[in-house]
């Protein structure tokens, strides 16, 4: 992994490193405002592209979408679909 993208959350109890296989893009629909409070912005990324060091809880928000955050300080981390 050349360059990866590294960041974590506030408490710094989950980091990440990955390497961004999409442009980043911006999320407006109700669920991520509702999420994040505002838009989201975020980068996707192939499961063998990424390094998460800790564990992140993960919410389900509809039957296949689930958000990964931080269960020490609350930092939204991640976004799946289970598809």
């Amino acid at each position: 992994m050349s360059k990866p993208i590294k960041g974590s959350c506030c408490c710094g109890e989950i980091t990440y490193a990955a390497k961004a296989s999409q442009p980043l893009w911006y999320c407006h629909c109700q669920q991520c405002r509702k999420m994040t409070g505002h838009h989201m912005a975020a980068a996707q990324v192939k499961l063998d592209d990424i390094e998460v060091n800790g564990e992140a809880k993960w919410y389900y928000v509809s039957d296949s979408s689930r958000h990964g955050f931080c269960a020490n300080c609350g930092s939204q981390m991640f976004w799946r679909n289970d598809n």
